[in-house]
């Protein structure tokens, strides 16, 4: 049923102490989905046991040449190739699968390297003398050392020190593993020239850029200032103060009451402009309503910026 050789399923011994009665006919299925457990069954007399089965085949296999301990990097020093009848499920057949990976628990010399016996493994940075925060992390501060990944601090600095001014962000002990923390990464980030009040909305004179450590600031951070004309911000905001875009919201260009410049039709064609009053507010994009205070007639249009709306 499973398409399994014969003579590869083990199948182990009943416990010496278990009592089974003769049967004249027993029936065997599988009572479980995985199919890893048989179950023997007899009517009469009534009785049933279950065996967990094993498959082996003649295969390669990796196996201990001597003990090797937890925590040991797996090598062709330490593993060699083995023919036989090994169960198939967990064993690890190449030196490729236990390649740069360390041994979990101890192992003894002659015995399968099975997959739980196999912890993946990174190359992380490791400081071996103290750095004062300002200070460059110099190659010579650092060692490279084999971290397996379930030990590994999620935001562990995982590259290289190959810039000659990567500096530390903060003092940094002897022993420390590097975090991505650990490093300044500058970058210019938009500030506020002068504080500011909620709703002001942004002009390009109001900002200028500043170098941060990027690797302590949120993500949002603006490095461009490109259609932030259209965004005013939500709160207040002092002066020197690095601007996210989570401060920002698309500006009310048009408020109610305004005077607005309405065209209709295509620039360099035909192009109709006229003066009319606000009867909404709106943001860019938004649709709002405008008065003819000539004839008095209300039409509609979309705010394209401030005090300008395209008329449809």
């Amino acid at each position: 049923e499973l398409q399994i050789p014969h003579g590869t399923v083990k199948i182990p011994s009943l416990d010496p102490r278990t009592k089974v009665e003769v049967c004249p006919g027993i029936k065997f299925d599988f009572p479980f989905v995985n199919q890893r457990t048989v179950r023997a069954r007899c009517q009469s007399p009534k009785w049933q046991l279950f065996f967990r089965l094993s498959v082996h085949e003649n295969t390669e296999f990796l196996v201990a040449s001597r003990e090797i301990r937890a925590g040991e990097i797996f090598s062709p020093d330490n593993v060699t190739i083995k023919s036989g009848s090994i169960n198939i499920r967990s064993v690890m057949r190449t030196l490729d699968d236990v390649r740069g990976k360390e041994a979990r628990s101890g192992i003894r010399a002659g015995d399968p390297i099975s997959s739980a016996s196999v912890a993946s493994t990174i190359m992380l940075q490791k400081l071996i003398s103290s750095v004062s925060e300002g200070d460059v992390i110099r190659p010579e501060d650092i060692i490279e050392v084999r971290v397996t990944s379930d030990r590994a601090p999620a935001n562990a600095f995982r590259g290289s020190l190959t810039k000659i001014d990567q500096r530390a962000s903060q003092s940094l002990s002897e022993g420390r593993i590097l975090l991505n923390t650990d490093i300044v990464e500058e970058r210019d980030i938009l500030v506020l020239e002068k504080s500011i009040s909620t709703g002001t909305v942004l002009e390009n004179n109001m900002l200028e850029f500043r170098k941060f450590n990027i690797r302590k600031l949120a993500g949002d951070h603006l490095t461009d200032i490109g259609g932030l004309e259209e965004r005013e911000v939500i709160r207040p905001l002092g002066a020197g103060e690095p601007l996210r875009l989570s401060d920002t919201r698309l500006a009310l260009l048009v408020k109610k009451g305004d005077t607005v410049v309405i065209s209709v039709g295509r620039p360099g064609v035909l192009q109709v402009s006229a003066s009319m009053t606000a009867l909404e507010s709106g943001r860019v994009g938004e649709q709002i309503k405008v008065r003819n205070n000539t004839s008095g007639k209300i039409v509609q249009g979309i705010v394209t910026g401030k005090h300008t709306v395209k008329g449809l």
